[in-house]
């Protein structure tokens, strides 16, 4: 895991965090498959970053983004018509991308745009692939989810830098143990124990 501290005096915003800690990563020796993000890291600095790089990327999209599937002819992602094997399209200012729309119980739908640094393996990419690599995206997601709910990683009365870094480097070591017994089936989930302990 890597994490940073927003501190204003550094003068850095969220996507110059994304860079550092990914150049960070890659010093440590990890290669990875994709990234997966968001749609908060999802703004064209990143995109053309991880491009730049050539590392296939998932990444939600707000509904406002703009594409592209003829040519000068442009539509808000959330007024295109996305079949169930995805959207080759062109996101404006960065190229062709595959977009896939998803639906929630509550009819809320959610966008997300795939991108491989081959444009023959992003054409193959098709709706298993991206349910395949929309699993892996929530299962980050539900591990934040741990964190902030089950570990109380927002909920902390300490206000120096070295104490706010402190309770979040115990809380992803106290999210690590809850993982690990989820998985070997010790306790039912990783949230099962905050029920028994409150």
């Amino acid at each position: 895991m890597n994490y940073r501290l927003y501190t204003p005096e550094q003068n850095k915003g969220k996507n110059d965090y994304f860079e550092e800690m990914f150049y960070e990563v890659l010093s440590w020796g990890l290669n990875p498959g994709r990234v997966s993000a968001d749609s908060w890291y999802s703004s064209l600095k990143n995109l053309k970053f991880l491009k730049k790089e050539e590392i296939p990327f998932l990444v939600g999209l707000k509904s406002n983004r703009v594409i592209s599937s003829e040519p000068h002819v442009y539509q808000h992602v959330s007024e295109a018509d996305i079949s169930e094997d995805g959207l080759h399209t062109h996101l404006k200012g960065f190229g062709f991308i595959k977009v896939f729309r998803t639906v929630d119980q509550n009819d809320n739908a959610r966008y997300y745009a795939m991108w491989e640094p081959n444009e023959s393996e992003l054409l193959a990419v098709e709706r298993e692939k991206f349910k395949k690599t929309k699993t892996e995206h929530w299962n980050v997601e539900k591990l934040f989810r741990l964190i902030k709910q089950s570990c109380q990683a927002e909920r902390f009365w300490v206000r120096t830098k070295v104490a706010v870094n402190t309770h979040l480097f115990a809380v992803l070591r106290a999210a690590q143990p809850l993982l690990i017994m989820a998985k070997r089936q010790i306790i039912n989930s990783a949230y099962a124990i905050q029920r028994t302990i409150w």
